[in-house]
């Protein structure tokens, strides 16, 4: 339990004493998806071979690169991928615009069951996905079953219905209540995701960190959040009619299910600017 000011907590009883107006309890309970989803922690390419290992094995025979126009890191991918797979490898940059000769791409799509997301910019993708003929050509073809999809570090954030834009900014977002809670591609309906989450070379944004996945749980009703760390990843996927979450890499993950059912959040200044942390409360543990 996580008291904000003014709640109370009976520890002989274990009973949270205050009551919440407003419900947190998740709109959606489960994830169920028939495809698989492989998440990173980090970005460069060599904190992610274990993963891009397990992407090759895991495709049929070709996959399809998904990056920014112009992205400096989509090469090392391309790379490794060429020199320790057969697989055909397929590019394509995200653009607002959407070109008529780019139907040949749209029918290899269409023919394609393996994604690696690489280095994206979070609006450009969703309006690319929302608004151009390939976008939603991609997709589309993303939701069927039996998709593997990889998502390298920033980029992992978009997998979940809602992500925190700027955990990365400014170390004192959190604290002063500047937290920015985004829409994600929605690919696990009722979660929220965060790479990078306790980097051990520095504790800059912890807190950005650690507080944005809980308050985007209580205050967007979700179901899960997930924290991964630099040279590891998750993977999520469909075994014999269940939902199986592992970890891998060289540090663990952490999974957050959110089974509260009344939450609060702070409304106590902490400045006398009278700012007020993302800081959150809720009847029930998590």
């Amino acid at each position: 339990v996580q008291l904000i000011q003014g709640a109370r907590y009976d520890l002989r009883n274990q009973e949270l004493l205050t009551t919440y107006r407003n419900r947190s309890n998740p709109a959606q309970a489960t994830e169920e998806h028939a495809f698989s989803l492989l998440l990173s922690g980090s970005n460069p390419m060599a904190d992610n071979e274990e993963m891009l290992d397990e992407l090759i094995t895991r495709a049929d025979d070709q996959v399809l690169l998904i990056s920014a126009v112009g992205s400096s890191l989509i090469a090392q991918y391309r790379s490794y991928l060429s020199n320790n797979s057969d697989l055909e490898i397929i590019s394509l940059e995200t653009a607002e615009d959407d070109a008529c000769d780019l139907v040949g791409l749209r029918n290899e799509i269409r023919e394609t069951s393996a994604f690696l997301f690489v280095d994206n910019d979070p609006d450009v993708l969703k309006s690319f996905l929302a608004d151009t003929e390939t976008g939603q050509t991609l997709q589309k073809q993303l939701m069927r079953n039996d998709q593997v999809i990889a998502m390298v570090g920033n980029d992992a954030r978009l997998a979940g219905a809602h992500f925190i834009s700027n955990n990365q900014g400014d170390e004192l977002n959190a604290y002063r209540g500047r937290l920015t809670i985004e829409s994600g591609l929605g690919l696990l309906s009722t979660s929220i995701v965060m790479p990078d989450a306790f980097d051990p070379s520095s504790t800059d944004f912890y807190e950005n960190n650690s507080a944005g996945v809980q308050y985007a749980l209580i205050t967007e009703r979700l179901g899960y959040g997930m924290y991964i760390n630099e040279k590891s990843y998750l993977t999520y996927e469909p075994v014999d009619g269940k939902t199986m979450l592992s970890s891998s890499g060289r540090y663990a993950a952490i999974l957050m299910q959110n089974s509260s059912q009344q939450g609060g959040v702070a409304s106590q200044p902490v400045n006398s600017s009278g700012d007020t942390r993302n800081v959150v409360d809720r009847l029930t543990g998590y």
